[in-house]
């Protein structure tokens, strides 16, 4: 895996190929990142806040704790990527595959992700507080301990709590602390 440089925030990388390549920490922040190549790419930690993803290929990409918060992510593939603990909040996700991914306790709170895949993806603790799931194909996935609130749309006729997803409502309140 090659290194690469500290910094491409303001280039041009879109349809760029980061095949392989070990970028951890690197800030892709509001990046036109359309058809780039992130495929087995060691990612972990990186920015893509309010990236703009259209066609981007993540397959198998290390995605640990990425920061995805608000991107545009649309006929992407995340197949098999390892993204445990990334952040996907408020993100527009549109007719992707996170099939097979590695999604554990990654957040997609308030995100749109309408007919997205994620067939036999690990989802276990994941949050979608808020989340619009409309189209959606969760067959296979492990969605153990899934939390999901009231404002949660989720595809016709599932039923979460057949899969393990929890409601937030269900789990207990943090303890209030008394006043010192």
């Amino acid at each position: 895996m090659s290194r690469m440089k500290p910094e491409v925030r303001g280039e041009n990388v879109m349809g760029t190929s980061f095949v392989g390549k070990r970028a951890s920490g690197q800030n892709f922040e509001a990046q036109p990142l359309g058809h780039a190549n992130f495929s087995f790419a060691d990612l972990r930690d990186a920015t893509f806040r309010g990236a703009d993803c259209l066609g981007a290929d993540f397959e198998q990409a290390i995605l640990h704790r990425c920061n995805f918060r608000g991107a545009r992510i649309k006929a992407c593939d995340f197949f098999k990527a390892d993204a445990r603990g990334a952040n996907f909040r408020k993100c527009l996700i549109r007719r992707s595959d996170f099939g097979s991914a590695i999604l554990t306790e990654a957040l997609f709170e308030g995100a749109d992700l309408r007919e997205v895949s994620f067939r036999g993806a690990d989802l276990q603790g994941a949050r979608f507080l808020g989340a619009e799931l409309t189209g959606a194909v969760f067959s296979g996935a492990d969605l153990r301990g899934v939390i999901y609130n009231e404002k949660t749309v989720w595809p016709d006729g599932f039923d979460p709590l057949d899969y393990g997803a929890l409601p937030e409502k269900w789990l207990p309140s943090e303890p209030k602390k008394s006043g010192s």
